[in-house]
């Protein structure tokens, strides 16, 4: 009888760490393409079968981790764009047909891509085009 109680509590947190792991990567980030545009770089990346693009403001960083194209990361990404209500209306992506184009300084325009999802990025543990774990 005690062989079997620890047979199936060992299964059950074998199952449950395969469970975590498996979860953990699906919050992984593929970087498919990095582009530049005025001031800024832009990180298209992939997870599942959504595409997320990512502004990042061009500073001068040293000691960083360069972000690869093919590599895996965790982002951490917030809207640029959707952070909230506007007159009592949720603003989300799924409500978004007018915002197309963002200013994000006096010289930098970034439109958002149809191929992506709709909305533009940043990401709290990227700068530059570095990644920051």
């Amino acid at each position: 009888m005690r062989s079997f109680m620890f047979l199936t509590i060992a299964t059950a947190m074998c199952f449950c760490s395969q469970f975590n792991t498996a979860h953990n990567q699906s919050l992984d980030y593929t970087v498919v393409r990095i582009d530049s545009v005025e001031n800024y770089y832009l990180i298209y990346a992939k997870r599942n079968d959504s595409t997320f693009q990512i502004a990042s403001k061009k500073v001068k960083v040293v000691g960083c981790t360069k972000l690869r194209v093919n590599d895996k990361y965790s982002f951490k990404l917030k809207s640029r764009i959707f952070t909230g209500e506007v007159g009592g209306r949720n603003i989300s992506p799924a409500t978004n047909d007018l915002v197309k184009c963002v200013g994000l300084d006096e010289d930098t325009v970034v439109c958002i891509d149809d191929n992506c999802v709709n909305d533009l990025f940043y990401s709290e543990n990227i700068e530059d085009a570095c990644y920051r774990p």
